[in-house]
């Protein structure tokens, strides 16, 4: 399935809790991260990385926390990958390997339902 044919069911099913877009952000910001973070990313890397991103920390289909220490996401056996535990209905994706960068971007983003 395409991206944008997922994007499009993900939208029909869950609404304005998940957005399908890249990260927008500057170049002064991206600086900050890189230092902090020891990584390169560019703002090429962002435009050029879409994703469904769901929109805050709670599952997009049972609204349970994912985050946290009670958090409901659940790490399954594809690194960087899990499912919501509360209802283990969607697949998430949570570390994004964009650009040219070891590091990984920690972001949820609906990756199956």
């Amino acid at each position: 399935m395409e991206l944008e044919e997922f994007a499009k069911l993900a939208a029909e099913k869950f609404g304005d809790k998940v957005v399908f877009s890249s990260i927008k952000t500057n170049q002064s910001d991206l600086d900050l991260y890189n230092a902090e973070l020891g990584t390169n990313y560019t703002v090429e890397d962002f435009e050029n990385y879409k994703q469904v991103w769901v929109v805050s920390d709670k599952c997009p289909n049972c609204d349970a926390d994912l985050l946290g220490i009670f958090g409901s996401f659940e790490w399954g056996i594809v690194h960087g990958v899990g499912t919501c535990r509360s209802c283990n209905r969607v697949s998430l994706q949570y570390y994004h390997y964009i650009g040219n960068n070891r590091t990984p971007l920690k972001a949820m983003a609906l990756d199956g339902f």
